[in-house]
């Protein structure tokens, strides 16, 4: 028997991408996970999230996928199907790459409706019905400790990308988020092209109040999103 966690870290920044992470451990490591006193990322301190997401990815048993979906796409979607499906296919892309288990499947909701999450989710898994019980939950990061990981999976993976993201910038662009007054003040020296940078969510409206005039249209939905294992 096993049990799965999935969970999102971005879902709200104009700068960056969202990122979804899925963990699966036997049934009987939950208790290593109350043992490290594993809390939801917003929870712990970025030290804290570093040595537990170390501590998570030495478990040598354990499966986790970590999704990176791209501002390009989360344009594409948001003009076309919205946010909230956006997440179910990454929540199904997640959970259909660490494959099939038997046991539970617990996801954190996005969807005021966590049964419509769930049923959408469980419509785009490989040869569902799996063995498992599929629950949708909303706070289900502060409720289940094996989502909370997750959330420290999808947390720290996000950091990186905007760590990542403030390199090539040459300058500190803060969370990402339009709340936070260093990404506030970094946004004009990424609105000086002919396009936004790719790497701002161009249909937010943050960047749509900025830009002058219309912001231009993304193109299609990308390809595959990058994953890592």
């Amino acid at each position: 028997m096993w049990i799965t966690g999935v969970d999102e870290a971005g879902r709200g920044p104009v700068i960056g991408p969202l990122v979804v992470a899925a963990l699966s451990i036997p049934a009987g490591d939950e208790d290593k996970l109350r043992q490290q006193n594993v809390k939801d990322s917003k929870l712990l301190s970025p030290k804290r999230r570093s040595e537990l997401e170390e501590w998570i990815l030495s478990q040598e048993e354990w499966r986790h996928q970590v999704i990176i979906c791209h501002p390009a796409r989360i344009d594409s979607y948001v003009a076309k199907m919205g946010l909230n499906i956006l997440e179910v296919e990454l929540f199904a892309e997640a959970l259909n790459a660490i494959g099939q288990s038997e046991g539970k499947i617990i996801l954190d909701a996005c969807d005021v409706n966590e049964e419509r999450f769930a049923s959408r989710i469980a419509s785009r898994l490989d040869n569902w019905p799996w063995p498992a019980q599929l629950i949708s939950e909303h706070k289900a990061d502060l409720n289940h400790l094996i989502v909370a990981a997750a959330s420290i999976l999808a947390k720290q993976e996000r950091d990186r990308q905007m760590a990542n993201i403030s390199r090539e910038m040459g300058m500190n662009l803060g969370s990402g988020y339009p709340s936070d007054a260093i990404t506030v003040n970094a946004l004009p020296a990424m609105l000086t092209g002919v396009c936004p940078h790719p790497q701002l969510r161009w249909s937010w409206k943050t960047i749509r109040n900025l830009w002058p005039g219309e912001v231009p249209q993304r193109e299609d939905i990308p390809g595959p999103q990058q994953t890592l294992f």
